[in-house]
Parts: structure tokens; sequence; C-alpha cells
């Protein structure tokens, strides 16, 4: 393998690996209009798709096995998303957490 497909391949895992963790919310919060967390971008997977990301489509993927708050992905095209602060991907674009829109509305 190329470097390049070394580090592309790494920055995926890394971006999977951080949306592990399970996110808390307050009981007296109010529901999601558009099924991400407070913080978090509706995002479209294939906009994601053409930039270079790989990560969204597997998140959406109800076979993929990701789980995002205990669901498995919904297929329908969006995914919910928060920058990293200022990290960057090999090809320059934001480094993302990455969910699928599957908290109740």
């Amino acid at each position: 393998m190329n470097a390049l497909h070394m580090r592309r391949c790494a920055a995926a895992a890394a971006i999977v690996c951080a949306a592990v963790p399970v996110m808390a919310q307050s009981a007296t919060a109010s529901a999601p209009t558009n099924g991400c967390p407070a913080g978090y971008d509706l995002m479209s997977v294939s906009a994601l798709a053409v930039q270079g990301y790989r990560v969204p489509g597997a998140v959406d993927d109800p076979t993929s096995g990701i789980r995002s708050f205990g669901r498995l992905g919904n297929s329908d095209g969006w995914v919910c998303a928060v920058p990293l602060g200022n990290q960057t991907t090999p090809w320059d674009g934001q480094i993302y957490n990455f969910w699928d829109n599957t908290l109740a509305t």
C-alpha cells in the first residue's frame, strides 16, 4: 500500500473510533428536529462522498455494523457531523465526528 492510502485509512479509522463514545443528553433537552444531537449539522452522504469522505456512507449503511446512539444506520443518505477542531484529512478536508441521524425527533 502506498503511504497516502495508509494515511487515508488511518484518518477514516480515527473518525470511526471517535464516534464510538456514547453521548449523554439531559432528560429535559428538547428532541432534535433533524435526528442530530445539539451542535451537529445534518449533511448529505453523497455530497461528502464527492469531497472524498467514505466514513459517512458506512455510518449511514445498516449493513456496516457501525452503530450511532445504539442504532444501525438508516440508509437515508444523511448523517450528523461536527468538526473536530481544525484537524484536516490528508486531502485538506475538515475532520468530522460522524453519527447517523437516528435520534428520535
